[in-house]
């Protein structure tokens, strides 16, 4: 399994611009003060925004949340109901937790405590222990020392069709009708409208059963441009839209159909036989939406740009949807009594992935291995170009453990 971290506070450069929202909010109501605007905004919401504060502080940083500790939790406990092996885990011996789980987290403390968690969810609390994080890991955070690739989504080129739509129509038209709503007689800038719209996502992510209260700013409508514009974002940054973010991801699949190829020659295997029953990684949204791109999973036949919202309502592409905090995707690895012995089943946030070419998510080993063995095995499945050629500088990717949940459910002798 590779996972998000689980809810978390802003960045520190994100709460220093949070503040400025107490100033924004004070102009907001020195406007409804004014009899022809409260008709724009009900009276619970002007209310809500009456009584909103903004109390976080600097060293709050990037950390992990209550509700993200239990995002993980209660992800853990899911899936322990819905796979027995893990389920039997909770009684296994130290040794053979070490034996057959592996854990591996970034080098950050949101997902050093969402790895945590996770593993108190599995294992009841117990200590299990995990190896230090490696800096910018190659295998679960394969961009993080990658120029090449920061240098390209970086690019004016790369970035051209979110500048056409920020500059578009449709993008100013929102900002007109949000900074009116708000009564303001002049258009508030588009990092201000983010800054709002930011807010009303954090909270609504901290706080579940709440209303936010810079979420009454929008329509439901100006929601989805302003959804739209962010997986605009991602998908040149780490989606279809860059060919070269297939390339990040690639050490993951290879490592996971080393594994795969591996276990689909075993026969009735042994717990000893198998080795490793589960790998949990734990990494951030760009690793998780670039393993999605090089898996060929929520792929529109439609490129997303700049001058097709409207058509593209029911993209596939939805980073709310396909990457929210918590945001996992697990390999299953099946040893199956009827049809084909080896078959493998890709879950999305504990939902089946309708694989093409799959019978409602179950796939045949051998299509998936026909799928991918020219992929993994050519020269260009690495990240040497991460080092402009040089492979002396590149890590070693085939010392690195495994960076997909690889859970096994064998017929087991033992």
């Amino acid at each position: 399994m590779l996972a998000r971290h689980g809810t978390r506070y802003p960045r520190k450069k994100e709460i220093q611009k949070m503040r400025d929202l107490l100033t924004l909010r004070a102009q907001v109501l020195k406007n409804f003060e004014r009899r022809d605007i409260e008709k724009r905004f009900c009276e619970k919401d002007l209310t809500n925004l009456n009584k909103w504060n903004f109390n976080l502080t600097d060293d709050l940083d990037n950390q992990l949340t209550f509700q993200g500790h239990d995002d993980l939790l209660f992800l853990a406990k899911r899936m322990r109901s819905k796979f027995p092996i893990l389920n039997d885990a909770a009684s296994f011996s130290p040794e053979q937790v070490q034996n057959h789980f592996q854990f591996r987290y970034t080098n950050t403390p949101r997902t050093k405590d969402s790895a945590e968690a996770f593993v108190e969810g599995i294992f009841g609390g117990r200590q299990v222990n995990m190896p230090p994080p490696i800096d910018n890991d190659p295998l679960i955070k394969s961009y993080g020392n990658c120029s090449t690739w920061e240098n390209e989504v970086d690019s004016d080129t790369n970035k051209r069709e979110v500048a056409l739509f920020e500059e578009g129509p449709l993008m100013k038209g929102v900002v007109a009708s949000i900074s009116q709503r708000l009564g303001f007689n002049y258009n508030l800038t588009l990092d201000k409208i983010d800054l709002m719209y930011e807010m009303c996502r954090y909270e609504k992510a901290w706080h579940l059963q709440t209303l936010p209260a810079w979420c009454a700013a929008f329509s439901k409508r100006e929601l989805k441009v302003l959804e739209y514009y962010n997986d605009l974002k991602y998908y040149y940054k780490a989606g279809y839209g860059n060919t070269m973010n297939q390339r990040l991801a690639c050490p993951l699949v290879k490592d996971m159909f080393d594994k795969f190829s591996k276990t689909a020659t075993l026969r009735d295997p042994t717990l000893t036989d198998i080795g490793a029953l589960g790998s949990f990684y734990f990494s951030h949204t760009t690793m998780i939406l670039l393993l999605l791109n090089r898996l060929d999973i929520a792929h529109d036949k439609v490129p997303l740009d700049h001058d097709n919202f409207a058509t593209q309502n029911k993209r596939l592409w939805r980073t709310s949807l396909i990457d929210p905090f918590a945001a996992n995707l697990a390999a299953v690895f099946y040893k199956c009594t009827q049809g084909e012995e080896n078959q493998i089943a890709f879950y999305l946030n504990e939902h089946i992935v309708d694989y093409p070419g799959c019978n409602v998510g179950l796939c045949p080993w051998s299509f998936i291995e026909s799928k991918f063995k020219s992929v993994v095995q050519t020269e260009t499945c690495n990240l040497d170009f991460c080092f402009n050629g040089s492979t002396g500088l590149s890590p070693t990717l085939g010392s690195l453990l495994v960076g997909l949940i690889v859970l096994l459910i064998p017929r087991l002798k033992g």
